[in-house]
């Protein structure tokens, strides 16, 4: 019975461990659950002035700028104050662009790669007495100066074969959701403070 070579061994080996490399599944978000509120069966309120009301939420919520439900230009004078000077929101808004910025930079892995260099030296050597410099300047000349200029461009692209980049992707921009979720929910207690305030 003939044996497969070693060489061709690892080569099978490599092929094998190559292929289990591809990355898992496409992430699919589940469905939302098809419930519309917390019990099945209708509840039916209290009358005004009993203990223990159930909490009821409104259909569509409540707006992201719920003061403006008051309808006081002073309270809204207020507030829009309040939310351009907040530190906390120039740090939620700033937090969200480097988020934003990050993706950007990990999508450009899809594209390829270009890049221009320049360099220069300059080289004064003088000849000593005897030895191998003879050679060099036999011409009769005690120096020799060179400058030397090298421009080249060079262009990369390394091809997403296991996907390694698409999950990289992927995982920035779902890096990049808190921060955007944090700048609606910082913008609540920033209000609250002023209102009360």
């Amino acid at each position: 019975m003939r044996t497969i070579p070693s060489r061709a061994r690892v080569l099978l080996l490599v092929a094998l461990l190559a292929g289990g490399c591809a990355v898992g599944p496409d992430f699919v978000r589940p469905a939302a659950p098809s419930l519309t509120s917390y019990e099945t069966e209708p509840v039916s309120l209290p009358a005004p002035g009993e203990p223990n009301p159930t909490q009821r939420f409104i259909a569509d919520g409540i707006a992201r700028q719920w003061w403006q439900l008051f309808q006081s230009p002073e309270l809204n004078d207020v507030l829009a104050l309040a939310i351009a000077d907040s530190p906390t929101l120039v740090s939620a808004r700033a937090t969200l662009a480097q988020a934003e910025e990050v993706v950007i930079v990990a999508r450009a892995a899809y594209y390829p790669q270009v890049d221009l260099a320049a360099t220069g030296s300059w080289t004064n050597a003088r000849s000593l007495r005897g030895g191998s410099s003879r050679a060099v300047f036999a011409s009769g000349g005690s120096s020799l100066t060179t400058s030397m200029f090298n421009i080249g461009p060079a262009l990369t692209y390394t091809p997403d074969v296991f996907g390694h980049t698409r999950r990289f992707v992927e995982q920035q921009t779902a890096r990049d959701e808190p921060p955007r979720r944090d700048r609606a929910f910082v913008q609540l207690p920033v209000a609250a403070r002023s209102t009360c305030g």
